[in-house]
C-alpha cells in the first residue's frame, strides 16, 4: 500500500495544524467571554454551625459507606473462596483483610457518632454497626466452617 493511497499516513500539513490552532484559540475566546458576561447569582459564604456539622456529618457518611462496600466486597470474596474450597492459608487472609476492613469502617463510625446530637441519630447508628456486625458473624463463621471442612479432607 503506497502512502498517497493512504490518507492515514500522511503527515498533517501546515495548514490543518493552523486551523487547529485557531479553533482552538476561539474556544478560549469564547469560554472567556461567556465566563464574563455571566451574572453573579450567588455569593459563596461560610455555612453556619448547623450547616457546617450537616456537611461534615454527609462526608463522614460517605466515607463509611465506601469502608462498608469494601467490607461488603471482601465478605462477598470470602464466599467465594470458602465455595471453591479454598486453602487454609487464603481463608487465613481474608480473615485479615476483613479484620482490617472492619478497623475501618469503625474508625469512620466512631467520627460519625461523635458529631450526632439527638438520641435517634445515636440510636440509628447503633443499629448501623449492629447490622455489619451481625453480616460478619455470618461470614466469620462461614469461614471457620470452610476451615474445618479443609482441615478435614
Amino acid at each position: 500500500m503506497s502512502r498517497e493511497a493512504s490518507p492515514s499516513l500522511e503527515q498533517p500539513g501546515e495548514e490543518e495544524k493552523e486551523d487547529t490552532a485557531e479553533m482552538d484559540k476561539s474556544s478560549e475566546e469564547a469560554a472567556a467571554a461567556d465566563q464574563e458576561s455571566a451574572p453573579i447569582t450567588a455569593v459563596r459564604e461560610e455555612p453556619q454551625e448547623g450547616q457546617r456539622s450537616m456537611i461534615e456529618w454527609r462526608q463522614l457518611r460517605q466515607v463509611r459507606g465506601r469502608h462498608r462496600a469494601a467490607l461488603t466486597r471482601i465478605f462477598r470474596r470470602a464466599e467465594t473462596l470458602i465455595a471453591d474450597r479454598a486453602s487454609r492459608a487464603q481463608l487465613g487472609s481474608i480473615r485479615e483483610e476483613i479484620d482490617s476492613a472492619f478497623q475501618a469502617l469503625l474508625v469512620s463510625h466512631d467520627c460519625i457518632c461523635s458529631v450526632l446530637q439527638n438520641d435517634e441519630e445515636r440510636e440509628d447508628e447503633a443499629q448501623y454497626l449492629t447490622d455489619v456486625r451481625t453480616e460478619m458473624k455470618r461470614i466469620e463463621d462461614k469461614i471457620e466452617a470452610g476451615l474445618c471442612s479443609t482441615h478435614e479432607s
